[in-house]
C-alpha cells in the first residue's frame, strides 16, 4: 500500500485542484493518499466496487463543473 500512497501523492501533486479531480479505486480507509489530498483542497474520492466507482467519477464530473461555473 506503501506504493499505491505514493502514486496517490504523485498525481496530487500535478493535478489542478481547480480543474482536476482524482478517483482511486481501493477502500480510502487503506490509502493514507486519499485524505491527504483532501486536506490540500484537492478532491480525492474512493470507491471499493464497480457500483459506488460509477457513482464516484459521476461526483467528480459534478466537483469539477462546480468549480468552473461556480
Amino acid at each position: 500500500m506503501k506504493a499505491a500512497n505514493g502514486v496517490i501523492a504523485a498525481v496530487g501533486e500535478k493535478i489542478d485542484r481547480q480543474q482536476s479531480v482524482v478517483v482511486v479505486y481501493g477502500t480510502a480507509r487503506f490509502y493514507d493518499g486519499v485524505p491527504k489530498l483532501n486536506q490540500v483542497d484537492k478532491y480525492c474520492g474512493a470507491s471499493n466496487g464497480p457500483l459506488t466507482f460509477m457513482a464516484r467519477i459521476l461526483e467528480a464530473a459534478y466537483v469539477v463543473d462546480a468549480l468552473e461555473h461556480g
